[in-house]
């Protein structure tokens, strides 16, 4: 009994420490970006962006973003778009 109620307990433990990916982000399972400054335009932002263990370098030329440069594994994005790489995928 105490195994079965020990076991459900993890199981909900990590499904909700899973849920919004946030903890795989921050232990670098998962890539993720980080906004870091303006871009020299009337718009746009520029994002940091780390790979992830699991899944890679997030992608953001899906979002009409331009790769500005790659630094010791952080590549550098400017984004037009509002909002950056929140819908972003690998």
């Amino acid at each position: 009994m105490f195994r079965t109620f020990l076991a459900v307990a993890l199981a909900v433990t990590v499904f909700v420490a899973t849920k919004d990916m946030r903890l795989l982000k921050e232990t670098g399972l998962l890539g993720s970006c980080r906004q870091v400054g303006l871009a020299q335009g009337p718009v746009g932002d520029w994002w940091a962006c780390e790979s992830g263990h699991i899944d890679g370098k997030p992608d953001l030329s899906r979002r009409a973003c331009v790769r500005l440069a790659t630094v010791e594994s952080v590549d550098f994005w400017s984004c037009p778009l509002p909002g950056g790489p929140a819908e972003a995928t690998v």
